[in-house]
């Protein structure tokens, strides 16, 4: 599942259990540089964002899915 498509508030399956998203959080700022065509200095990367679920635990958006009613 792709991160842009997780939204807080909504259910997901989580290792065959029902969890719900709490909060988002934002991924930690790197020392890399993030350029637009190796000239234009835009900021810097970042980590990826992950999710804190109902049971607690922190997991990124590629170990959830999405519930099929």
């Amino acid at each position: 599942m792709r991160t842009i498509d997780v939204k807080v508030g909504k259910e997901y399956m989580y290792k065959n259990s029902r969890v719900t998203i709490i909060k988002r959080i934002p991924g930690i700022e790197t020392k890399k540089r993030n350029m637009h065509s190796g000239i234009l200095f835009i900021g810097m990367e970042r980590t990826r964002k992950s999710f804190e679920i109902s049971n607690g635990e922190v997991v990124y958006a590629d170990k959830l899915t999405p519930i099929s009613n």
